[in-house]
C-alpha cells in the first residue's frame, strides 16, 4: 500500500504496465498515420490511372485489387488508434480501481492486424506474379507454380492466425514459415522479372533499338519492377531475421533489434505490403502502351510489308515508325521477323494478344 495516496502497490505496476502500453501504442499510430497517408496517396493515384482507361479485362480486378488492400491497411490502422484511446483510458481505470477494455482491444488489434496481413500478403504476392506471368507470355510452368506458392502461403498464413490465437503477426515457428514462403516466393518473382528485363535489354541492343524512346521507356519500366520487387524483398529479410531472433534461446543482446521491428512491423508492416502492389498497379498502367504496344499500321506499311508477315506485331518495344526512316525501318522489320522464325527466344520481346487486353 502506497502510504501517500493509499493505492496499492499492485494498481502501480499495472499503471506502469499500462504506460508501458501506451509508449508502444503511440509510437505504432504515429508510424501507421504516416505509412496510411502514403498508401491513400498511391491508392487514389492507382484508381485514377486505371479509370481513365475503363473497366475492361483485368482493369476492375486491380481496381479491386487496390481498394481491398487499402481496406486491409485502413482497418489495422483504425484499430491502432482505438488502442492508443484504451490505453490511456486503463491508466485512469486501474488507478480508481475500475474495469478497462484495453486489454481486450489489444488483443482485437493483434487479430486485425494479423488478418490484414494476411490478406495483402497474398493479394500483392498474385498481383506480382500475374505480372510475371504476363511478362512471360502467360508461360503454363509459371501459372503451375505461382498458383502452388500463392495458397500454400495463404494456407500456412490462416493456419498461422488460429495456431496463434491471432498473435502478433505472423509469429512462432508457423508464422517463420509463412515468412520465409513469402521471402521465396518473391525472390523468385524477381530473378524471374530480372532475367526478363535483361533479355529485352540485350535484344533491343542486338536490334539496334536503344536510342527508340519507346525502348528505353520499355527498359525503365522493368527496372522499376525488378528494383521495387528487390525493396520488397529486403523487407521480408529485416522481418525473417526479427523473427528469427525471437524464437531463438533468450539473449539480451537481440531485445533491441527486436522492440525496434517489434514497432516496425505493427506500425508499418501492413501498409507497407499494401503499397508495394499498390506502386506495381500504378507501373503497370502508366507503361502498359510501351511495354505491351502494338506496332502501328503506319510501321508495317513504312516496311513494305503486309500486316500478315509480321509474327512480331505485338512487340513490346512500341511503336518505331516515328522514330525510323522508311529504310531503317524495313530492315529491322525483317531482322524481327527472321528472329522471331529462328529463334524461341523471340518471346521475350513479345507478348501474347491476350496479354495486351489483360491491363
Amino acid at each position: 500500500m502506497n502510504a501517500a495516496d493509499g493505492v496499492p502497490e499492485w494498481r502501480l505496476n499495472l499503471v506502469i504496465e499500462d504506460l508501458d502500453t501506451l509508449h508502444t501504442q503511440l509510437i505504432v499510430a504515429l508510424l501507421s498515420t504516416i505509412c496510411i497517408a502514403i498508401h491513400t496517396a498511391c491508392a487514389v493515384y492507382a484508381v485514377q490511372t486505371q479509370m481513365r482507361r475503363g473497366w475492361k479485362g483485368a482493369r476492375k480486378w486491380l481496381l479491386f485489387a487496390t481498394a481491398a488492400l487499402y481496406i486491409a491497411t485502413a482497418a489495422a490502422w483504425s484499430t491502432s488508434l482505438v488502442g492508443q484511446f484504451q490505453s490511456v483510458i486503463a491508466i485512469k481505470s486501474d488507478l480508481l480501481g475500475e474495469d478497462s477494455f484495453a486489454s481486450v482491444w489489444i488483443t482485437i488489434q493483434d487479430y486485425v492486424g494479423s488478418g490484414a496481413l494476411t490478406i495483402s500478403v497474398f493479394i500483392g504476392d498474385s498481383i506480382v506474379w500475374w505480372r510475371v506471368w504476363v511478362l512471360w507470355n502467360k508461360n503454363r510452368l509459371i501459372l503451375i507454380i505461382s498458383l502452388l506458392v500463392l495458397f500454400a502461403t495463404l494456407g500456412l498464413g490462416v493456419a498461422s492466425y488460429f495456431v496463434n490465437g491471432g498473435g502478433l503477426f505472423f509469429t512462432g515457428r508457423l508464422g517463420l514459415t509463412v515468412i520465409v514462403l513469402s521471402l521465396f516466393s518473391n525472390l523468385a518473382s524477381t530473378l524471374l522479372v530480372g532475367y526478363k528485363s535483361w533479355k529485352h535489354r540485350m535484344s533491343a541492343k542486338s536490334l539496334h533499338f536503344t536510342r527508340v524512346s519507346s525502348v528505353n521507356q520499355v527498359q525503365r519500366a522493368l527496372m522499376l519492377l525488378f528494383e521495387s520487387d528487390i525493396v520488397y524483398c529486403i523487407l521480408w529479410t529485416l522481418v525473417l531475421s526479427s523473427e528469427v531472433w525471437i524464437i531463438t534461446p533468450n539473449d539480451q543482446s537481440k531485445w533491441l533489434w527486436t522492440n525496434i521491428m517489434e514497432y516496425f512491423v505493427e506500425g508499418c508492416l501492413v501498409a507497407l505490403v499494401g503499397i508495394y502492389p499498390t506502386l506495381i498497379i500504378i507501373v503497370i498502367a502508366l507503361n502498359k502502351s510501351k511495354i505491351e504496344q502494338q506496332c502501328t499500321t503506319s510501321f508495317v506499311a513504312s516496311a513494305g510489308l503486309a500486316p500478315a508477315a509480321l509474327p512480331l506485331i505485338e512487340a513490346d518495344i512500341g511503336t518505331y515508325s516515328s522514330e525510323m526512316v522508311e529504310g531503317d525501318a524495313r530492315r529491322r522489320a525483317a531482322v524481327l521477323i527472321g528472329l522471331s522464325r529462328d529463334s524461341d527466344d523471340a518471346s521475350a520481346l513479345t507478348s501474347t494478344k491476350g496479354a495486351a487486353d489483360d491491363v
